[in-house]
């Protein structure tokens, strides 16, 4: 083991480490030390502020953690960079008192019954090790990790915990109904103004999930305690267990800030929320709760208003489709599907697709279930069933508004169909989704509804399918040699060289160590030509449709290979979305 001074870290001993390791000159080593006399931050984060280009690679930028990061390798500390979402929030700040934590400026972990892992900026510095060890009756192990992370988080998590202990306090006496009646008093008299803990506690778990990039905020009650999930790039994550008496007020504020009645707890219910989180932009929230058998469940859907002025090579396309889609967004009549499962894109599509043509010499309309991101651009109607308000009569209604582009969020029915189609037929343009695993398989799949097919080839202008994989996280991802056993699942029928090597996940700390960030769309675009629009009759099968369209446009499966060979995302990943 290696014996080290018991001492904190010096400004002037990062400065002469990073010029020795040929990181920053001379110069920026003495600028460094100067700057720093004044202030009482910790002396990586003022060499991080400092904003120093590294030497060693272009472009990179000596933020906290790599500070950190090159600190601990070079005097042998184990190193790490803390995950939030690898946390128990709940286990680490019930172990010690925060007073006692913020004054020794470390954070637990991870906890075991017989070990604690605390995270300091201050590795030389373990006066505190002993008494801690003796307090909490396990062994101590000590990793290096970011100041500003180890400050962010003991404020965070015990502000978070502070006021979960708040909130089950206050209503530790009542029962659940009583609770809930009580929460939902004050909240409907001044929910408005911070009403304190349950506040806090519901504004942590939006911005929460807006640093980490959530798509989707899920609180499910279970036997004895109650869980939130994080869905982040396709996969749900546990983030947080919560009391019960502390869940119940937490829901009931979220359904009052989305107009839902809290005291309804029988029947689904839909709401929205439309918050800005801190960065000037607005972020739509659509809630969505069902009974089950330990209470209910809220999902939240969070949409980013900013998805709808993405660029299509933003969402993944080449420039050569994005010419034939734009040349068939910008027809003056005709029907355009977008088909793929739930969770693909299909509502991203659509909506960068409108706001593209959007302008005040058009007048679009939309009808959805439910109206998912609002747009000033658009008249937009939602469906409501139990008034006979569907997507078929809504269109209907659209054709006495004068539209230009008429936009249905799915062609479910027949009437829905042929509503669709005749609005095409006569002078509009009209784009609409469908549930179907191929482009081809949408005509087959509206002419099993009762579409009839001459007006369905005389309508049908291009199909999108589409599905969503996760990107490879750009600053890890390498190449390694090519899985042969993957690669041939991928490509399948198809002939395709096979190349040497192809990219793969790694992990960083950009990525939380997934080996991904992000997704993108891979697809198929199927433009309607002569031959095609020839063969569709009510009995023609996809087979058919597939032979007759074989090399006139790129399959979704080799879209995606594509995507591989560019390093775009992995052949794990295809396989497990595509294939």
């Amino acid at each position: 083991m290696i014996k080290r001074p018991l001492k904190k870290i010096s400004i002037e001993e990062i400065a002469r480490g990073l010029f020795e390791d040929g990181m920053i000159s001379q110069l920026d080593a003495g600028r460094l030390v100067k700057s720093a006399k004044l202030s009482k931050h910790h002396p990586l984060i003022i060499a991080a502020r400092a904003e120093l280009k590294n030497n060693l690679r272009a472009g990179e930028v000596l933020s906290s953690e790599i500070l950190t990061q090159w600190f601990a390798e070079k005097n042998e500390f184990t190193y790490l960079d803390i995950d939030p979402l690898k946390l128990d929030i709940e286990t680490i700040t019930r172990l010690l008192p925060k007073a006692f934590i913020k004054r020794i400026g470390v954070l637990p972990v991870e906890v075991t019954p017989g070990k604690v892992i605390f995270a300091t900026a201050e590795p030389f510095h373990l006066d505190w090790l002993l008494d801690t060890s003796a307090a909490i009756k396990r062994d101590i192990s000590v990793v290096m990790a970011n100041p500003e992370k180890i400050d962010r988080y003991i404020q965070e998590f015990y502000d978070v915990r502070s006021a979960m202990s708040q909130i089950g306090e206050s209503d530790a006496d009542l029962g659940d109904t009583q609770a809930l009646d009580k929460m939902a008093g004050v909240l409907k008299s001044e929910f408005a103004v911070d009403d304190g803990s349950v506040a806090k506690v519901v504004d942590w778990i939006f911005q929460y999930a807006k640093t980490e990039r959530a798509t989707d905020i899920h609180m499910e009650p279970r036997d004895g305690f109650a869980q939130m999930r994080f869905r982040i790039d396709g996969n749900l994550r546990v983030v947080y267990k919560f009391e019960p008496s502390a869940f119940i007020p937490i829901l009931s504020r979220i359904k009052i800030m989305a107009d839902m009645k809290v005291d309804e707890k029988r029947r689904p219910q839909d709401g929205r929320i439309k918050r800005n989180l801190g960065d000037g932009r607005l972020v739509e929230m659509r809630l969505s709760t069902i009974p089950t058998h330990y209470g209910e469940k809220l999902v939240i859907r969070i949409f980013d208003t900013g998805l709808a002025s993405k660029s299509f090579e933003d969402l993944g396309f080449t420039t050569e489709d994005i010419k034939t889609w734009e040349g068939l967004i910008g027809s003056n009549y005709g029907l355009i599907l977008v088909t793929g499962p739930t969770g693909s894109g299909k509502t991203t599509t659509l909506q960068t697709s409108l706001s593209r043509i959007a302008g005040p010499e058009l007048n679009i309309c939309t009808v959805e279930d439910p109206v998912e991101l609002v747009n000033d651009n658009f008249a937009q109607m939602q469906v409501h069933g139990d008034i006979g308000l569907t997507f078929g009569n809504a269109i209907r209604s659209f054709l006495r508004q004068d539209p230009d582009v008429i936009m249905v969020g799915e062609i479910r029915d027949q009437d829905a169909g042929d509503m669709a189609i005749q609005a095409s037929l006569t002078g509009h343009l009209v784009l609409s989704t469908l549930h179907t695993n191929s482009a081809l398989a949408s005509i087959t799949r509206l002419l099993d509804l009762g579409v009839q097919s001459h007006l369905l080839s005389a309508s049908l202008l291009g199909i999108l399918a589409q599905r969503l994989v996760r990107v490879l996280c750009p600053h890890c991802k390498q190449k390694i040699p090519t899985p042969m056993d993957l690669w041939k699942i991928v490509v399948g029928p198809y002939k395709v060289n096979v190349p040497e090597t192809v990219f793969g996940p790694i992990g960083c700390r950009e990525c939380k160590q997934t080996g991904y960030k992000g997704r993108i769309v891979v697809y198929e675009m199927v433009r309607i030509n002569q031959d095609l629009k020839d063969i569709i009759r009510p009995d023609v099968t996809l087979n058919e449709l597939e032979l007759k369209m074989r090399g006139k446009y790129l399959p979704l499966r080799l879209n995606a290979l594509q995507k591989v060979l560019q390093g775009k995302t992995g052949l794990e990943e295809i396989i497990k979305v595509i294939i």
